[in-house]
């Protein structure tokens, strides 16, 4: 499968616990080789704009922060929270199959030698798919409904800890109507820009599932 997905980012990450300094960094249409590092087949910068994959089938492609962040302050075992805001576009392309989206993700290392493409979205392959060893945690953007991975549609976001069988995903969708109070349904692959907004602290809040909080702090253990 092929698809074109340009990504477009307004990006801030913030490490905010108590006493411990935050990490901080903004792209405002500013992408250049010296502040993010891109990786894959198909990753380009073009007009100061990250553009992840194009037409080639099976096509990986990423762009990493180039520093460590440090996600545990010293002698705590739950990672710190963060915030982050940007904006992305998923293009569809005529007379193509559409792919099966991104993801938004925080890695031990950038090198993911041996990762796949199509329904591993560049993060894994069949061996190591589900492996705590990986210590990756993602927010699935999902276009495509993979009955492996127990996928809820073909247009949802989850939230992946080395794995992409999502410890919990809805529908893409944003709270609107006349109080705010109603779920609309948000096309992610329609090659709309969506600005993406969130704050996460990994004490359940994340998750929603406070019993997977342990496997949540393991995935920083490194």
């Amino acid at each position: 499968m092929s698809h074109c997905s340009f990504f477009f980012f307004l990006f801030l990450n913030t490490a905010l616990p108590i006493s411990v300094s935050a990490t901080e960094f903004v792209y405002n249409r500013d992408f250049n080789s010296s502040n993010i590092v891109l990786s894959g087949n198909t990753a380009t910068i073009q007009n100061s704009i990250v553009t992840l994959t194009n037409k080639t089938f099976f096509s990986i492609g990423r762009a990493f922060y180039p520093y460590k962040i440090p996600m545990k302050a010293t002698n705590f075992s739950t990672p710190l929270p963060f915030v982050t805001s940007f904006i992305f576009s998923i293009a569809p392309c005529k007379g193509f199959l559409p792919g099966h989206g991104f993801a938004f993700i925080f890695s031990p290392t950038m090198n993911l030698t041996g990762a796949t493409s199509g329904n591993y979205l560049g993060l894994f392959n069949r061996s190591d798919e589900g492996n705590p060893s990986n210590h990756v945690f993602g927010i699935e953007f999902d276009i495509f409904r993979n009955e492996e991975f127990d996928d809820i549609n073909d247009n949802h976001v989850g939230v992946d800890i080395n794995s992409l069988s999502s410890l919990y995903s809805e529908p893409a969708g944003f709270w609107g109507g006349r109080d705010g109070e109603e779920l609309e349904e948000l096309l992610l692959g329609n090659g709309e820009n969506y600005q993406v907004d969130r704050v996460c602290g990994f004490k359940a809040k994340c998750y929603y599932d406070s019993s997977r909080e342990k496997e949540a702090s393991e995935a920083f253990d490194y």
